[in-house]
């Protein structure tokens, strides 16, 4: 067995995942439903987490594939990951830290998804009550008495401003719909 920091032995190889050190190799998500082998049968509902992580045996939709040093590949959910980092103390570990950067990076990229998909149907309800929110004047007065909209707002952030300035205007638009 190979020892760790501070002389201990590492905890994947206390539970027999492989010899330490350990690396992070890939990750995928497994979630349901998924299809069987022979192509009739489905299990698991929508969203359900199909994954099970080696180390605890714990449903786990989001799976980080680990490599030890012996070669054995196994997968854990962030959650031990992030555990194992606070049973060792430890910032610098290789390991925890590419876990943490996959981690933050599938994290982000969902997060845009969301974004995305809130814009989309944003500027569907735009285009779908164009007229009106041209009726409505400019709420700063100068550019109003110019005989700018409320829709020439609108417009301008939906293609000037960032995901949070555009989703800042579509819930002021769905406000000012509202009433």
């Amino acid at each position: 067995m190979c020892m760790t920091v501070a002389g201990t032995i590492h905890p994947f190889e206390k539970r027999g995942l492989g010899i330490a050190p350990f690396r992070f190799v890939g990750f995928y998500e497994s979630r349901g439903p998924i299809m069987m082998a022979d192509g009739m049968t489905q299990i698991g509902s929508p969203g359900q987490p199909m994954g099970t992580c080696d180390y605890c045996g714990i449903g786990i939709a989001d799976c980080y594939r680990i490599k030890s040093s012996d070669g054995k590949e196994f997968v854990v959910g962030c959650d031990c990951v992030a555990k194992l980092s606070r049973e060792n103390n430890s910032k610098s570990d290789p390991l925890i830290d590419a876990v943490r950067k996959e981690a933050n990076k599938i994290k982000n990229a969902r997060r845009h998804a969301r974004e995305n998909a809130k814009i989309n149907a944003g500027k569907l309800l735009i285009d779908a009550n164009h007229d009106r929110l041209a009726s409505i004047a400019h709420p700063v007065k100068s550019r109003a008495e110019r005989g700018e909209s409320f829709l020439d707002q609108v417009l301008w952030y939906m293609n000037n401003a960032g995901n949070k300035g555009k989703l800042e205007m579509i819930a002021l638009v769905e406000k000012v719909l509202a009433k």
